[in-house]
């Protein structure tokens, strides 16, 4: 009962702060008034590219190919012959794994602004 008297009181009392006020088109010419965001794109890219080329670089440099496949029959012996997984190699994976969802989605998101 205390309860229902409570919500009464609460919905009332919100009730009785809302406040509309007119825009008349105030905001909308604010907004447009706003200077507008300049992105080079042209340099955004290079950046990318750039990055990309010596990620590849490195990753070349020292072997990634040969370690990520020794590390996936790691993983596949540890989880048949031992019956336990190798956690570390879980972590790396999930780890790239969302690296490799976020960065484009992130990216595909500012291009669309």
């Amino acid at each position: 009962m205390k309860k229902d008297k409570f919500d009464e009181f609460f919905k009332t009392e919100i009730l009785k702060s809302e406040i509309n006020i007119n825009d008349n088109g105030f905001s909308d010419l604010v907004i447009k008034n706003l200077p507008k965001r300049k992105y080079n794109y042209l340099n955004r890219n290079i950046i990318i590219l750039v990055s990309t080329f010596m990620s590849f670089i490195v990753f070349t440099l020292v072997n990634g190919v040969n370690q990520f496949i020794k590390g996936i029959f790691s993983f596949l012996d540890s989880l048949l012959n031992h019956g336990s997984l190798n956690y570390e190699f879980i972590i790396v994976i999930v780890a790239f794994s969302f690296l490799f969802l976020s960065i484009p989605t992130v990216e595909f998101k500012r291009r669309s602004l």
